[in-house]
């Protein structure tokens, strides 16, 4: 075996290509692994033999498998050093890997270190220093407060008058509330715009801050899933992922208290995940409040509803869902956005 292994060669494979898609998903999917959308993606080959396989997306390491008669001759090694290259070529400085805990020690051997692990799935990150530097900028951007500290996660996207409700509703119960924007550029309103306007949105709010979420807040090194709506095993791994690195590092170092959340009849992701929490955090000493959304004729407010408004030209009905500065910022860029 080892003779036949002596020369082993990665090669570029491209996920545009179907039949390295086809490849890949096939060689995946018998090491139990769901391809994920990438950037970037290799094999090691030994003449046209595949026996390893990995990529990142972002900053994030992931779909890293080898072949079982390849296991203990480093080409998890080979293929994870020149992923690492790549990507400190572009420029990033801190690298996660999302993959399978019983990969573990393999990764801790290349000079990763644990963020935060589920039953199925484990975060880890190239600075073992990344996660406690990313709660002490939080913590050195909120003002002084009394009485406990509580939090929201949100996307906002964009701000709506649902999402003001719960902010008004979660700030009346704690001395302070701090809103983590999520800051992955997923949306059809980009990050900049989406905290513009929900700090201008809470501004009428003395114990409310609004930051960004950073990478260890539903991002898609925590949860690449997050944006696929649809549950399964892959979704309620990240979400439980997500869920303990906030337990783990977030809460813990910001000394929080609660956590709210709005109720979700429509979306099973976010209701999963919020069962999730409610099971969760209590145990780590984190209330979680699910408070009722805000509703108009009936229905509650949703961001997805705005969207699908701008999306048909319906501007006129926008305006008792949103804020006015939603609203304005709405009229003015309708065309721009990519919805």
């Amino acid at each position: 075996m080892m003779d036949i292994l002596g020369n082993p060669e990665i090669r570029d494979l491209p996920l545009s290509l179907p039949s390295c898609k086809a490849q890949v998903e096939i060689f995946l999917a018998g090491h139990g692994l769901k391809l994920q959308p990438m950037d970037y993606c290799a094999g090691v080959f030994v003449g046209e033999t595949l026996l390893a396989v990995g990529g990142f997306s972002g900053s994030v390491i992931q779909c890293v498998a080898a072949a079982e008669e390849a296991r203990g001759l480093g080409l998890i090694n080979l293929l994870v050093t020149h992923l690492r290259q790549l990507l400190r070529q572009c420029g990033i400085g801190n690298i996660f890997v999302f993959t399978k805990p019983e990969n573990l020690d393999i990764f801790a051997s290349l000079a990763f270190f644990q963020v935060g692990q589920a039953d199925k799935a484990v975060l880890l990150e190239s600075d073992r220093h990344g996660i406690a530097r990313y709660v002490e900028s939080l913590r050195a951007a909120l003002p002084p407060h009394e009485g406990p500290r509580g939090c929201i996660v949100m996307n906002c996207n964009p701000f709506t008058l649902g999402h003001q409700y719960l902010i008004e509703q979660a700030a009346a119960r704690c001395g302070q509330l701090l809103i983590l924007l999520v800051e992955e550029d997923r949306s059809a309103f980009p990050f900049k715009v989406r905290l513009a306007l929900t700090r201008q949105g809470c501004a009428h709010l003395d114990n409310v801050t609004v930051l960004p979420g950073g990478p260890y807040v539903i991002s898609a090194a925590t949860f690449p899933g997050y944006f696929i709506k649809e549950m399964s095993d892959v979704v309620a791994t990240q979400t439980a992922l997500d869920i303990d690195i906030f337990a783990r590092h977030i809460a813990p170092g910001l000394g929080l208290t609660a956590r709210f959340a709005g109720e979700e009849p429509s979306d099973p992701v976010t209701a999963a995940y919020n069962a999730a929490m409610l099971a969760r955090l209590p145990e780590c000493g984190v209330a979680v409040h699910i408070l009722p959304r805000r509703e108009t004729g009936g229905t509650p407010i949703s961001a997805s509803r705005v969207r699908a408004l701008v999306k048909e030209g319906r501007l006129a009905e926008i305006a008792e869902l949103v804020p006015q500065s939603t609203y304005d910022y709405i009229a003015a860029h309708a065309g721009e956005l990519k919805l």
